[in-house]
């Protein structure tokens, strides 16, 4: 079976358009375009997808299947530069950001359980369920920096972050048709759905800047909205914490707390062939 999808990503790229879209980048925009060039770009939703599965008749109406499916890698770089003129300055300050999103999948694993609604000798209609296991990581590179052509200051820091997700199950459902076109072969077409959301995401973050700081952190995964002085702007961000904070930092201000989720919930439709060995 193969086909296409969709996948929802979750958290990372609500991050990614909570930052690309803020409000300070929205007025700019629209009031003066070429002070921003550049945007910070979510990772892709659409997604190709195969499944090869092995399947047991345990009788006319039900059957029972173990299947692979297409494992699931989405990264890309991107970058945006603002550049804001400072009072009393003829040359304005930059600010650069940069991202690197990457979640990598590897190929899940499902047990499907099916049920057939109609049963001719050469049509037949059915029902699916299952759960299935999906084993993956994410990590995010970013790097924000601030220049000031006029005094020559320039001021750096960055984050980099690696997590894998807990207990990474989900569930699957849809329906399909089957057309036996000779004794031994089918033609199939499906449509499914699937709910996968991993919250538990453990993982380790190495925070850097100019000035020599660093700091390694082992934990969670969590998602915040935090004001950014050197924009002037509040967008989403997400950092590993070995335990969530009880409140927002005096500079930063972290609002709207809550563990990070990797969202794989999607739905695909996808044709292809039944072999039938005996």
């Amino acid at each position: 079976m193969s086909g296409r999808g969709f996948v929802a990503i979750g958290d990372v790229n609500k991050c990614i358009e909570s930052v690309n879209n803020n409000e300070v980048f929205e007025y700019w925009r629209k009031h003066d375009p070429n002070s921003i060039a550049g945007e910070i770009k979510t990772l892709d939703n659409w997604v190709y997808d195969w499944e090869a599965e092995m399947r047991i008749d345990l009788s006319p109406r039900f059957s029972v299947g173990i299947a692979a499916s297409a494992p699931f890698h989405r990264s890309n770089e991107s970058s945006l530069s603002f550049a804001l003129m400072e009072e009393r300055d003829l040359i304005p300050q930059i600010t650069a950001m940069y991202y690197r999103p990457e979640i990598k999948l590897s190929i899940p694993v499902k047990l499907n359980f099916y049920c057939s609604l109609l049963h001719g000798t050469r049509f037949n209609a059915f029902l699916n369920a299952g759960v299935g296991y999906y084993p993956g990581k994410i990590s995010e590179y970013n790097k924000f920096v601030i220049t000031s052509p006029s005094s020559g200051y320039s001021w750096w820091l960055s984050d980099n972050w690696e997590v894998n997700g807990k207990f990474p199950f989900g569930f699957h459902g849809g329906f399909g048709l089957e057309y036996r076109l000779i004794k031994n072969l089918s033609l199939v077409i499906d449509f499914l759905g699937k709910y996968v959301r991993i919250s538990n995401l453990k993982g380790r973050h190495e925070h850097k800047d100019s000035h020599g700081t660093y700091i390694e952190e082992k934990g969670t995964l969590y998602y915040f909205t935090m004001w950014q002085l050197g924009i002037g702007a509040r967008y989403a961000n997400l950092e590993v914490w070995e335990k969530p904070r009880d409140k927002g930092g005096v500079l930063r201000g972290e609002a709207d707390i809550k563990k990070a989720v990797l969202d794989l919930s999607g739905f695909s439709l996808r044709v292809g062939v039944r072999i039938n060995l005996f």
